[in-house]
């Protein structure tokens, strides 16, 4: 009887292809630039709502309950959360390109951190309301754009990576051109 036999002390293990460590520190200069110039965007969007940074007298009021009325603020407004939702997509995606070995655990715990440390600004600057609803619902926005650069960097019968990463690529520089159009040329509202 003839029979195939298999080497199977020789046997080759396939790596699933990883990306190369990427931090802060050794990051390329594109993604850092990028991580930069949309962190000072958001703070300004966020903390000063894209007027002239400043400081108000006293501390801000807080909300505690997230979504719902109270006897101090109003429902949390539908338009207000999504805008607060999509402006952390974008910051999303670039925090786990500086951090693609553990973008799930750094990048929630670095979302919510920036949340947090803008609701607490507003609070301290008095320029606004420190809102838990904002703090849960930019780090959803965030968690989404993480998820969409994993995405975007997992292999696909489809295809479909190099799409998704070329569109987030466009979306991260389309912010910052009209961040940065915002701020040279005045327009405020």
């Amino acid at each position: 009887m003839t029979g195939i036999m298999l080497d199977t002390t020789h046997t080759q293990h396939r790596a699933l292809p990883h990306l190369p460590a990427t931090t802060p520190g050794n990051a390329t200069p594109v993604i850092a630039t990028a991580f930069v110039s949309y962190l000072f965007l958001l703070t300004w969007a966020i903390v000063w709502k894209l007027s002239v940074p400043h400081a108000g007298t006293g501390f801000g009021p807080v909300k505690l309950v997230p979504f719902v009325a109270s006897a101090e603020f109003g429902p949390s407004a539908p338009g207000e959360v999504a805008a607060n939702f999509l402006a952390f997509v974008p910051y999303g995606m670039i925090l786990a390109a500086l951090v693609p070995r553990r973008p799930w655990t750094l990048g929630l715990c670095i979302i919510a951190g920036t949340s947090l440390s803008y609701e607490l600004l507003q609070f301290v600057l008095g320029v606004g309301a420190a809102d838990t609803t904002d703090v849960l619902v930019n780090t959803a926005g965030g968690m989404i754009g993480v998820a969409l650069y994993v995405a975007s960097r997992t292999r696909s019968r489809f295809g479909y990576g190099g799409v998704l990463s070329r569109a987030g690529v466009f979306g991260v520089l389309l912010s910052i051109v009209i961040g940065s159009a915002m701020v040279l040329l005045g327009d405020f509202a």
